[in-house]
């Protein structure tokens, strides 16, 4: 559910920078301000409706785990305003409560894939330990990804 994905995120960032995950995670909170962000990829919080176009191209073609990468790849590009808060939970929330209306998506959404193809969400589920979940079990739509209506007509 929701809060494995959030944990699910947060693995992901930890091992992409740990000191920004440190900082995220100083006081053990969810970063719940990334709920919105998975539920609604982005669209509620992202005023540009072209970035948004863009965004859901995007999602629609990846794996159903990329918006964990992606928001991972937002929440490393404002890198130095989240380090500057040192830690503190509300100040980070209102940070990531609206994005600019220019994003360098481009870039935010190389890195996503270039971060999902180091570190895959099957060995992020592992590292985590959160393949006991239901939601990251190898059968759970999450996981067993492509699905297999998608392998017809592939030799």
């Amino acid at each position: 559910g929701p809060t494995q994905a959030l944990h699910l995120l947060l693995e992901i960032l930890r091992r992409e920078d740990s000191l920004l995950y440190r900082t995220l995670y100083r006081d053990e909170m969810l970063p719940v301000f990334a709920l919105p962000w998975l539920i609604t990829w982005f669209s509620h919080s992202i005023n540009d409706l072209a970035q948004v176009e863009r965004l859901f191209d995007f999602l629609m073609c990846c794996h159903p785990l990329m918006v964990l990468y992606v928001a991972t790849a937002i929440i490393r590009h404002h890198r130095s305003a989240v380090l500057q808060t040192g830690g503190e939970y509300t100040e980070i929330h209102s940070l990531f409560q609206a994005l600019p209306g220019s994003l360098p998506l481009p870039a935010l959404l190389h890195s996503a894939w270039q971060c999902f193809h180091r570190f895959p969400p099957w060995v992020a589920v592992a590292s985590a330990n959160l393949s006991r979940e239901p939601a990251f079990q190898a059968s759970s739509l999450w996981i067993a990804y492509p699905y297999k209506y998608q392998w017809r007509g592939i030799r």
